[in-house]
Formats: structure tokens, C-alpha cells, sequence
């Protein structure tokens, strides 16, 4: 039988998330959409899930949900582990370091935000130990930056990506890793009856 992959969701956190008015709204609220169907099929077929978060001093004014604290249909269950690092780089979390030697002959896929900083961090970082986890190209977001779109950012990311890690989209996930179909209830809500 073949270990389970694992998924790690990376930088799932309402900071990430523009303004609820902005344009880019929808589009981060479809993204966000794709990652917790994933989500839901991946704990749904027994995988393992991890998420990665870079921890960062909230202001006095910010509280944990409000802002720092994940995104509601993104947030961690109590069996999965939960990394908080304080550089880009998944990998400079000593536990995470550990965590993902164990995966080196099983499917890693990678989903989140901060595509152009933690993600593309994180993808140096494998490439250079020699670890070859798939970035799933259509779970992936990032922010506008000065004239360029949050899209336009995000491909330039990916494409720099590309070049140290595979990319991968949601239909290839479930091509390498057949998820178990799911009662028409759980895959249209993420719940189960």
C-alpha cells in the first residue's frame, strides 16, 4: 500500500486576503475555494495535512482572527500540525525541516499564498536539499505589487518556480493520487452530513 502524500497548505491566513471591496476580492475567494476543495478530498482520502505559517508580530490593534489568524474555510483541524516560522522559507522552521525529511519518496503538494516570498523561498530551499515536492500552479496566489496585478505577480512567481520545483494543477493531484469519491454531500459543502 502506498503512504498517503502529504498536503501542506503554506501562508493560509486572512492577512493574505485582499480587502472584502477590492477587485481582486473574487479571485482570492475562488483561490481559497480550490485549496479547501482540496483540503476537504485530502482529509476526506486520509492524507496527511500540514500547514505552514510565517509568524510575525501582530499590531496592537490586530487580533488573532481578525488578521494573523488562518482563513475560516482554510483553518487547521486539531490533528494537523501547524508550523510557525519566522523567515520566508518553510525550511527554516527546524521542526518542518524534520517533518518533511520523512517525505522524501512520498508525493509532497504544495498550495497557499505569498507565491513570489514564502513560496518561492520554500521551493529554493527543497531544490537545494535535493527535495522535489509538486507546487499545485492553480491552489497559488499572491498579492499585487506596485503597477503589477496579484495575477501578473503570481505567474512571474510560478515561473521561477517552475525552474526548481514541479508544477502541478489539481487535476494532476488526483491523476498521481486517486481520491476516494466522496458522498455527493461532503464534496458540495466540505461537511459531512
Amino acid at each position: 500500500m502506498m503512504s498517503p502524500p502529504l498536503l501542506l497548505l503554506m501562508d493560509c491566513q486572512k492577512e493574505h486576503l485582499p480587502p472584502a471591496c477590492s477587485e481582486s476580492r473574487a479571485e482570492a475567494d475562488e483561490l481559497v475555494e480550490r485549496i479547501g476543495r482540496l483540503l476537504t478530498n485530502a482529509r476526506y482520502a486520509g492524507w496527511n495535512v500540514a500547514h505552514c505559517q510565517l509568524a510575525r508580530e501582530a499590531k496592537a490593534f490586530e487580533t488573532f482572527s481578525s488578521l494573523t489568524g488562518p482563513i475560516d474555510q482554510l483553518r487547521p483541524a486539531g490533528r494537523e500540525p501547524v508550523y510557525r516560522r519566522r523567515a520566508y522559507s518553510a525550511y527554516s522552521d527546524r521542526a518542518f525541516e524534520r517533518m518533511i525529511a520523512d517525505y522524501a519518496e512520498r508525493s509532497v503538494y504544495i498550495v497557499g499564498f505569498s507565491a513570489p516570498f514564502s513560496l518561492m523561498s520554500t521551493a529554493f530551499d527543497a531544490h537545494e536539499r535535493g527535495h522535489r515536492p509538486m507546487l499545485v500552479s492553480d491552489a497559488v496566489g499572491a498579492s499585487p505589487m506596485g503597477a503589477r496585478s496579484a495575477e501578473t505577480v503570481c505567474d512571474l512567481a510560478l515561473t521561477f518556480i517552475g525552474r526548481l520545483i514541479p508544477l502541478v494543477n489539481g487535476e494532476d493531484v488526483i491523476e498521481d493520487w486517486p481520491l476516494t469519491p466522496m458522498p455527493a454531500a461532503i464534496n458540495q459543502t466540505g461537511m459531512r452530513p
